[in-house]
């Protein structure tokens, strides 16, 4: 039995992806999904929560509902599922029902990052990468925590690790902002396989904290995220990076048999006090779940609901959500 595609004119790279050897008994399994966004978003288990006066900045640069969603663990098998389905030839999901693709407008309600703007580029660096970080972030890495013109993502959170508090000096709160948005830049939003570095070349975009809002961070993240999805579905991918929680989110949202039941919102009163604006609607994902209905981290499982998925399980609502 020929498993297709019967015209090969569209679906050129076939032999390719990882469809072809699930089906030839070679199933490559889970996908190893990359991300090193925990430090600034988690300590003891519990979502950090950042001074009123950080909160604004990062408000102001577009980073409010990326930090608002926190942080969500990643369903392994649930994406390796997905980007089984995920095309490189026509960047959309084949499914059984149809085909199917993320967009600028779930980006823009799910992570709340903006999607107008200017097109973020890395210029070249102007003056050597050391200095470059010492004036973004007002402290000099060390030679061991660059390599070439990438800054270690460990450095940042351990230079960072303090908090710092509501009434400290405005260039320590606007150098704190910065680095949190560094770390979530390199750490998950643009994030490649290593997860481990960030590139320097992307500090500049980020001196004047005024300007930051200005650029389209929600386009560069869907295009991180459609390039690995493209690389991730090939046979001899094992890891995967990029913002796969938009993924997982976007999963979650469009297909309602195969999404975790939400049981409470993980934000008690005195987390709820200090938020200064609503959060985007994939903060509503910040929950306890129950797995009565619903397992997850089981591949086999996601395949299986993805292979019988019928339209009506398919939420095609234009994101008017409850």
């Amino acid at each position: 039995m020929d498993p297709g595609p019967q015209d090969r004119r569209v679906l050129y790279l076939q032999e390719q992806h990882r469809s072809s050897a699930i089906w030839a008994g070679n199933d490559p399994g889970l996908l190893d999904p990359r991300r090193s966004d925990t430090e600034f978003n988690r300590a003891d288990g519990q979502h950090i929560i950042l001074p009123a006066r950080v909160q604004q900045i990062l408000l102001r640069a577009g980073f409010y509902g990326v930090y608002r969603v926190g942080h969500i663990q990643y369903d392994h098998a649930l994406i390796s599922a997905m980007v089984e389905r995920w095309r490189q030839e026509t960047h959309t999901f084949h499914l059984p029902v149809g085909e199917c693709s993320i967009t600028l407008q779930d980006v823009a309600v799910l992570l709340g990052l903006p999607i107008d703007g200017l097109a973020v580029t890395a210029p070249p660096l102007d003056a050597p990468p050391a200095d470059v970080c010492e004036r973004v972030l007002g402290i000099r890495p060390t030679a061991h925590a660059l390599r070439n013109s990438k800054l270690k993502l460990s450095w940042i959170a351990a230079t960072f690790r303090e908090i710092p508090a509501d009434n400290a000096d405005d260039v320590v709160i606007e150098r704190y902002a910065r680095a949190w948005i560094i770390q979530s830049l390199g750490g998950s939003i643009l994030a490649d396989k290593s997860s481990a570095f960030v590139k320097v070349s992307l500090f500049p975009l980020l001196h004047d904290l005024n300007a930051v809002g200005h650029y389209s961070w929600g386009a560069a993240a869907l295009a991180v995220l459609y390039r690995e999805m493209c690389r991730g579905c090939r046979i001899r991918a094992k890891q995967i990076a990029g913002p796969l929680l938009l993924l997982q989110l976007w999963c979650w949202e469009r297909f309602s048999h195969i999404r975790p039941r939400r049981v409470g919102i993980i934000i008690d009163e005195e987390e709820a006090a200090v938020y200064i604006d609503r959060p985007p609607h994939g903060a509503r994902w910040r929950a306890r779940f129950l797995l009565d209905r619903t397992p997850i981290h089981v591949l086999t499982y996601y395949r299986d609901q993805l292979d019988r998925m019928r339209a009506e399980q398919v939420i095609q609502m234009n994101l008017i959500y409850d």
